[in-house]
Order: C-alpha cells, then sequence, then structure tokens
C-alpha cells in the first residue's frame, strides 16, 4: 500500500523525471551541447560526402554544410566570409537549404509521431537539431505541443552557437579544387586576416 500511495504522489514521480539539482541540470545542458556537436560533425561530413559524390565544388559543398548542419542562411553568410565563394554558389545554397527546410518543417512532426509517439525530449531533440532555422523549428515544432516548442528551440540555440567554431574551423580548410580539403594551401590568401559575421543573436 506505501508503494502505491507513493507511486501516485505526481510530486514524488516529478522529481525523479526532473533534475534537482544544479549539478544535474549543468549535465543536462551538457549532454544537449555534445549530442548537438556530434550532429553537427555527422551532418558537415555526410554532406561534405554527398557533394564530392556529385562532383560538386569544394566551397558550395562546405556552405551547404554550414547551412545544413548549424542555422541555414546565417550560417552561410558567416562562413562566406572564410571561403570566399562565388555570388552564384551563395544563392543556390541558400534556396537549396531554405527549401530542404520548409519540406522538413512539415514532415518531422508526422515523422515523430510514427517513431517516437511525440515524447517531448526525443521529438525536440530531432527537430531542433535537425532543421535549419529557428523559424522552421518553431513552426514544426508548434505542430506538436508547446514543450516541443520551448525544448527543440535549446537544442536549436546551442546549434546557433556552434557557428563561431564551425567558421574558425572552415578558415583551416584549403579549398583550392584539385587540393586536399587538409592540406595547406600555397596560395597567397594564406596570409590574409580571415573576417566572418557572426550572427548578431549569438551575443
Amino acid at each position: 500500500k506505501c508503494d502505491s500511495m507513493l507511486l501516485r504522489n505526481p510530486d514524488i514521480i516529478k522529481s525523479f523525471r526532473e533534475p534537482s539539482c544544479k549539478l544535474c541540470k549543468s549535465r543536462s545542458v551538457w549532454h544537449r551541447s555534445c549530442y548537438s556537436s556530434n550532429l553537427i560533425i555527422i551532418f558537415c561530413k555526410l554532406t561534405y560526402l554527398i557533394g564530392k559524390l556529385l562532383r560538386f565544388g569544394k566551397k558550395f559543398s562546405l556552405l551547404m554544410c554550414a547551412g545544413n548542419s548549424v542555422c541555414g542562411s546565417s550560417a552561410i553568410g558567416t562562413v562566406s566570409g572564410v571561403i570566399h565563394p562565388s555570388a552564384k554558389d551563395k544563392g543556390i545554397s541558400v534556396t537549396t537549404v531554405n527549401l530542404t527546410g520548409t519540406v522538413l518543417m512539415i514532415t518531422l512532426p508526422f515523422l515523430t509521431g510514427a517513431l517516437y509517439g511525440n515524447e517531448t525530449m526525443q521529438t525536440s531533440a530531432m527537430i531542433g537539431g535537425t532543421l535549419q532555422s529557428v523559424g522552421q523549428v518553431i513552426g514544426s515544432a508548434t505542430f506538436v505541443n508547446s514543450d516541443v516548442v520551448a525544448m527543440s528551440t535549446i537544442f536549436k540555440i546551442i546549434r546557433i552557437i556552434f557557428i563561431v567554431f564551425v567558421a574558425l574551423a572552415f578558415s583551416k580548410l584549403n579549398t583550392n579544387e584539385g587540393e586536399r580539403l587538409l592540406s595547406r594551401s600555397n596560395t597567397a590568401d594564406d596570409d590574409k586576416k580571415v573576417k566572418a559575421k557572426i550572427p548578431w543573436y549569438i551575443i
């Protein structure tokens, strides 16, 4: 009887589900940060590999990597200051990323419902960790519920913060066609200062 009474108490059940100390909450943030960083690395590798298989240029593939893995058009704009792509590559990458995000914004709520039954954490991780822009994340999560909107936005904001590290990493890559991506460039541009515009809302 005591066990059944304890299990029926909503406050006790809630204490098992939610972190009650600052250390647990900090661990929760750390876990989300690790999840987001791993997802960015996977998306970058996968997107670049697809671009290589389709014989796209290095700079276009890197723009797609940044746009798909971090924060869409803002990431493309930031990385453009580092790798100096052509206007054509920038335009096509922005259009492709936004179109893909719009399609995913509509389809993800149905997919997460089928896979996770719209469970808050897993659904938020997929929506916030997959969609390219904040607006798309909020729009997609709204189809589910308000809890998913709040949680998926947190996942998305953590991803956005990583644009700084992505831009710094891309500045070290060799974007010259015909040369290894991780090799040192022999061009005169190597000694120039790298200038990248970081989105103001990160600060």
